[in-house]
């Protein structure tokens, strides 16, 4: 399988007990683009890394999230359908991305990756303590 997770050594972030600690980011800080603004750059988002580590450790969400980082804004049941699983089974996984705040739900019931953490031009998503990239 060629997904992976690659941890980012540059992150001002570390693990003290349950909460993440994340110093102020210098002017150095790495950035990303805004997609809907490809002129703009931010931060990356900080995020709860054990909520980040919970949501990728399932097989299931791990797919979800892979068709989610093709761009497409999808319905529960169409991921259900591709995963060969029920959508009341998808929603739970579905439930703990939405949690994690790696996934948000759009008018219409549709879900996508919240843009913050898109990666312009890749299959990838970037959650400021890890880059998840899904080719």
């Amino acid at each position: 399988m060629k997904d992976s997770l690659l941890r980012r050594n540059d992150s001002p972030c570390r693990l003290v007990g349950s909460p993440v600690v994340c110093q102020e980011e210098s002017e150095s800080a790495i950035t990303m683009s805004d997609p809907a603004n490809p002129t703009a750059h931010s931060a990356p988002p900080r995020i709860d890394l054990e909520k980040v580590l919970s949501a990728i450790g399932s097989e299931r969400r791990w797919f979800i999230l892979r068709e989610l980082a093709k761009g497409e804004a999808l319905p529960v049941i169409e991921i259900a359908r591709r995963l060969g699983a029920t959508p009341a089974g998808t929603s739970k996984h579905f439930a703990v991305l939405f949690d994690s705040g790696i996934v948000r739900r759009t008018y219409g019931g549709l879900y996508e990756i919240d843009p913050r953490f898109r990666v312009p031009g890749q299959s990838a998503i970037d959650v400021g303590h890890a880059y998840l990239r899904f080719d």
